[in-house]
């Protein structure tokens, strides 16, 4: 099994929204690139707070073609 991990974060001073179309369009296109790949798992996590700039963390796990 792989890991491809994405993180989007905005800079603290920003506007605290981070674009879900740049969060669509990253990982639309890497999916596009691995197309045969088997996905087992999706996860997400946000971290945001006072002090700490809102962060978003995709992991997706998979596997090759050819694996189980």
């Amino acid at each position: 099994m792989k890991i491809k991990v994405f993180t989007f974060s905005k800079p603290y001073v920003s506007m605290w929204k981070i674009p879900s179309e740049k969060v669509e369009q990253e990982v639309q296109n890497w999916l596009a690139k691995n197309a045969g790949i088997k996905i087992k798992e999706i996860k997400h996590d946000t971290i945001q707070g006072i002090w700490v700039s809102p962060q978003l963390i995709i992991t997706i796990y998979y596997s090759d073609p050819g694996e189980i």
